[in-house]
This record gives C-alpha cells, sequence and structure tokens, in this order.
C-alpha cells in the first residue's frame, strides 16, 4: 500500500497522502504507515447535499481519477502488488 501510494502522485496527477514512514511489526504481523492526514468531507456525507451540477463536477474528476489509474502499469512500475484485482463497477464511472 505504502509503495502504491508513492507511485501514485509520481506518474499521474492525482493528490495522494505524502508517505512519510512504513513499518511492519513482525510480533504481531502488522504494517503501520504513517503519513499525511488529509483534511476533507467524506463523499459518502455529502453526496445527498449536493446538486445536479456539483454532483457532474465530482463524477467528471472521478472518471479522471479512474482513467489516470488504468493507465498505470502497476506491474512495470514496482512488480506485482497483492494478489487480487480491484476493479471499480461501470456504475460507479
Amino acid at each position: 500500500e505504502a509503495e502504491a501510494t508513492e507511485l501514485v502522485p509520481a506518474h499521474t496527477s492525482i493528490p495522494v497522502a505524502r508517505i512519510h514512514a512504513a513499518l511492519f511489526d513482525e510480533v504481531i504481523s502488522i504494517t503501520y504507515i504513517v503519513q499525511d492526514r488529509i483534511h476533507g468531507q467524506q463523499l459518502h456525507k455529502l453526496l445527498p447535499t449536493l446538486d445536479a451540477e456539483k454532483l457532474q463536477v465530482i463524477e467528471k474528476e472521478l472518471q479522471l481519477i479512474f482513467s489516470q489509474l488504468s493507465s498505470l502499469d502497476m506491474y512495470g512500475l514496482m512488480g506485482m502488488v497483492g494478489i487480487f484485482e480491484i476493479r471499480v463497477p461501470n456504475h460507479c464511472l
């Protein structure tokens, strides 16, 4: 996750939190990621309050983000991350 978070801003214009450290605790098998906090509001809480024009703006921004993410060559840039392919349902695009 930390590698992917560093990969995205290096190859896209998508803003992401800056990673300061990624630490693995071998005793309890947990990875900790220390990163900047990005302040804002959760989209799912805002959606009911937005008019059609604002929803269209958000839709276009999300389309751009997903387009940039899908164009990344994850395997060539940093090798396989995880074992599952993640897809966003068409109705979300």
